[in-house]
C-alpha cells in the first residue's frame, strides 16, 4: 500500500491513494528569439515549478467526517512542508497544496484529489552524500592534499541536477587565507595577503664580558704586531684584580715603541647564521688611572674586516716618561679622524685636569661602525665620519691591544678593560603572530543558505567581495582548495551535499 506523508503526519492513516500523478520532470519555460535566417535562437532555458496530484479515498475504517476535518487540519498551510512516498524511500519534496482541493461525498465513495505545487521543482535525497578523507576513492570520489598545502579534489554527484555545497574545512595549521575553486566559479574568504609573522629588526649582544672567565675565553692574536699600532706581540694579557690588564710587557722589539700583546673577538654568527656586522657597537669601560708620573701604558680597540684590514680603532695611550698626560686617538681606514689629550689621574676634584672620561668611578665608552658611518664616543662627547668605502665593509674580527712603551719599564698602576661588549644592530627577526583561522579552528561554507561560519560564529563578512557560492556539478567534477602560500600544511576537508533530482 502507498503510504504519503506530509510534515509529521502520515495521509495514508486517513485515506487510500488511488493514484499519484508526479510526471517525468517539471516543465521547461524555452525562450527563443528569431534568427536572421530559419528557425530561432534559445536564449535561456528555465525550469517551472513542478505539480503532484493524488487522487485518494478515504479508507472504509475512517469516520468520513474526522478524515475530512483531519485532512483540512493537514492540508491547510501556509509554507512547504516535506512531503515524501515510500516507494521512494530516499526521496522527499518541498511542497505546497495548491488549489481548490477536490473532495466528492456522494454518501457511497468518499474520494478526492489534492495537488501539491513544488516551488523548487525538484526531488531532494534524505541522506546527504559526504566526502571526506576516510572515505576519499569510494563512490563520492577523492580528495588528495599536496605538499604546498592545498587540496585537489574530484567529485562525484549522482544526482541529476547541480547540488549546494557546504564544505567544512578543520585548520591542522594556522591560516589567513581561505579558498575553493571548482568550475561554478571561486570562492575566497580571509586576507589573501596575510602573513604568518612579522620582519622586524633588533639588536643583539653576540659577547658581554664582565668576568674573568670571559675575557680568558677569547683567544691572542697569532699576528706578530698588532694592527693599526707600533706594538710587538710579545708580551702577556688576563684578568687581573678587576678586569683584562697587562701581566708581564714582554721584551722589546727593534722598531717597535710598544711591547704587550693582543686578545682577538672573532664575531660570531647572529641568530640568521649571518657572520659579520656592518652594523655595530662595541661597548666598554676603561680605568686610566696612574700610579706615579712618568708610567706608560697603551690600549686600543680595533674592528677589522675579513682580510685583516682596519676599519675604526679607539685608541689610549701615554708614552709621557714624565708627566701624567695621556691620548685619545680616534682612527678610521682613512687614517686619524680625532686626537685630544687628558691626565690619568683619578679624576680628584682637587686636580687641575680631573679625567673625567676613565677614572675608578667612570670609564664608559664606545665605536660604533653604521655602513659608512663611524662614530666614537668621550667623556659626553660623539665623534662622527663618514666612510663611502665602507659602507658595506663588515666587521669580522675585533682586537684588543694592551701593553707599555718599549723603552719604559714604568706601567701604568691601573690600566684596565672592566667590561667589554659587542652588539650587532638591525639584526632582521621573524616573529609569528596570530592568524585569522587558528590551528584545529572549524569553517563551514554552506552554499544552500549562503552562509559561512567559524567555529560556529556567523562569519559572512569574512568573504571576499564578488567571490562565489558553489555548487556540484552533475556528475565527475574537480575542486580545489588553497590557503595562505606560506601554509603548506592542508587542512581537513569534508564536502557534503543533498542530491537533487528532477
Amino acid at each position: 500500500m502507498l503510504e504519503v506523508k506530509y510534515g509529521d503526519d502520515k495521509l495514508s492513516d486517513f485515506v487510500r491513494f488511488i493514484s499519484i500523478g508526479r510526471g517525468i520532470s517539471s516543465e521547461s519555460d524555452v525562450t527563443t528569439q528569431e534568427n536572421s535566417s530559419d528557425g530561432e535562437e534559445i536564449l535561456y532555458v528555465r525550469r517551472k515549478a513542478k505539480s503532484i496530484t493524488a487522487t485518494f479515498r478515504v479508507k472504509k475504517s475512517i469516520d468520513k467526517v474526522v478524515a475530512r476535518r483531519e485532512l483540512a487540519r493537514i492540508l491547510s498551510v501556509t509554507e512547504t512542508k516535506v512531503l515524501t512516498f515510500n516507494d521512494e524511500p530516499n526521496i522527499y519534496y518541498n511542497a505546497i497544496p495548491s488549489g481548490a482541493i477536490a473532495y466528492n461525498d456522494d454518501g457511497y465513495f468518499w474520494e478526492g484529489t489534492v495537488t501539491f505545487l513544488v516551488p523548487d521543482g525538484i526531488a531532494h535525497r534524505t541522506n546527504r552524500s559526504v566526502l571526506n578523507f576516510q572515505n576519499s576513492g569510494g563512490v563520492y570520489g577523492t580528495l588528495t592534499k599536496n605538499s604546498d598545502g592545498s587540496i585537489d579534489g574530484t567529485v562525484i554527484n549522482n544526482g541529476t541536477k547541480p547540488a549546494f555545497m557546504r564544505a567544512t574545512i578543520t585548520n591542522n595549521k594556522e591560516t589567513g587565507f581561505l579558498g575553493l575553486i571548482n568550475s561554478t566559479g571561486v570562492f575566497q574568504m580571509g586576507q589573501p595577503e596575510e602573513g604568518d609573522g612579522v620582519t622586524y629588526q633588533q639588536s643583539e649582544t653576540l659577547i658581554n664580558a664582565t668576568k674573568q672567565a670571559d675575557f680568558d675565553a677569547l683567544p691572542y692574536s697569532t699576528k706578530v704586531n698588532a694592527v693599526g699600532i707600533a706594538m710587538a706581540n710579545v708580551g702577556t694579557v688576563g684578568w687581573k684584580s678587576d678586569g683584562l690588564r697587562m701581566l708581564t710587557p714582554g721584551t722589546a722589539v727593534s722598531g717597535k715603541g710598544w711591547r704587550g700583546h693582543t686578545k682577538v673577538f672573532k664575531v660570531p654568527a647572529d641568530s640568521n647564521g649571518e657572520i659579520g656586522a656592518n652594523k655595530a657597537q662595541c661597548d666598554f669601560n676603561l680605568l686610566a688611572w696612574a700610579g706615579a708620573m712618568g708610567q706608560t701604558g697603551i690600549f686600543q680597540i680595533a674592528f677589522l674586516d675579513a682580510s685583516g684590514n682596519l676599519i675604526a680603532s679607539y685608541l689610549v695611550y701615554k708614552n709621557d716618561t714624565k708627566g701624567n698626560q695621556a691620548h685619545i686617538r680616534m682612527t678610521s681606514s682613512l687614517g686619524i679622524y680625532f686626537e685630544t689629550t687628558f691626565e690619568t689621574n683619578n679624576g680628584e676634584s682637587n686636580q687641575k685636569s680631573p679625567n673625567k672620561a676613565f677614572n675608578s668611578k667612570t670609564g664608559g665608552a664606545w665605536m660604533r661602525k653604521n655602513g659608512s658611518q663611524v662614530q666614537w664616543y668621550y667623556n659626553g662627547s660623539i665623534k662622527t665620519q663618514n666612510v663611502p668605502a665602507l659602507q658595506d665593509v663588515k666587521i669580522d674580527t675585533v682586537e684588543i691591544s694592551m701593553g707599555a712603551a718599549a723603552a719604559s719599564t714604568k706601567f701604568i698602576t691601573n690600566l684596565s678593560l672592566r667590561k667589554f661588549s659587542f652588539t650587532k644592530m638591525y639584526v632582521d627577526k621573524w616573529k609569528d603572530v596570530p592568524n585569522r583561522y587558528g590551528a584545529g579552528s572549524q569553517i563551514v561554507v554552506d552554499s544552500e543558505y549562503d552562509s559561512v561560519t567559524v567555529d560556529t560564529r556567523f562569519a559572512l563578512s569574512d568573504k571576499i567581495t564578488g567571490s562565489d557560492f558553489l555548487k556540484l556539478p552533475v556528475g565527475e567534477s574537480t575542486i580545489q582548495l588553497v590557503q595562505s602560500a606560506w601554509n603548506t600544511t592542508a587542512p581537513e576537508l569534508e564536502l557534503s551535499w543533498e542530491e537533487l533530482i528532477l
